[in-house]
């Protein structure tokens, strides 16, 4: 029960961010909305700050674990660099499509310049990594901003219309742009 009830919680927090902003959930909507007691809540949580962190820590960390499971395709096997690029775009769009009410709220209805702020420099800071590994890009810092721009902008777009395009459409769309910018 232990662990139902902190799960509660933070499905609670992301179902009440779909309506609210972070600074008016307070922690009676979150234990009305969860069922439970406020020492229910003080179990688990500090206070809903510890609440969204560890949201937003369980998004981040599954994000570098996608990114981790591609860079190492990448680097070990060359030939197949496109082909896992492409793959890395279709995970990335499965993903936000699984969480897609989070990611609405975070992106499109509630933005939290905090998380889109990290977010982007997680994508910056593991592609920068990937670029060092693999070889020379010619104005890679500027390829870096001006691709993870777009992504962000693209991420945005189809969280905004309900995400109707299929997670492989949207990779497609995000890997032809790529190979078109850096010929």
């Amino acid at each position: 029960m232990k662990k139902h009830a902190r799960q509660l919680i933070i499905s609670n927090m992301v179902y009440l961010l779909e309506d609210y902003h972070f600074d008016e959930i307070t922690i009676k909507m979150l234990c009305a909305e969860s069922g439970i007691n406020r020492s229910t809540f003080y179990a688990h949580f500090k206070d809903k700050y510890d609440t969204y962190d560890e949201i937003q820590k369980y998004h981040m960390s599954n994000y570098e674990n996608l990114m981790d499971n591609i860079e190492l395709s990448i680097i070990e096997e060359p030939a197949n660099r496109r082909k896992y690029v492409k793959r890395y775009f279709t995970n990335v769009f499965y993903y936000i499509l699984k969480y897609q009410k989070f990611f609405y709220s975070v992106f499109v209805l509630h933005p939290e310049r905090d998380f889109i702020i990290n977010f982007i420099k997680l994508i910056k800071d593991r592609i920068e990594k990937l670029i060092s590994k693999i070889g020379t890009l010619q104005d890679a810092n500027f390829f870096l901003e001006y691709t993870i721009g777009g992504q962000i902008a693209s991420i945005y777009s189809w969280l905004r219309d309900g995400c109707q395009d299929s997670p492989e459409k949207m990779a497609d769309i995000m890997y032809r742009n790529i190979l078109r910018i850096n010929r």
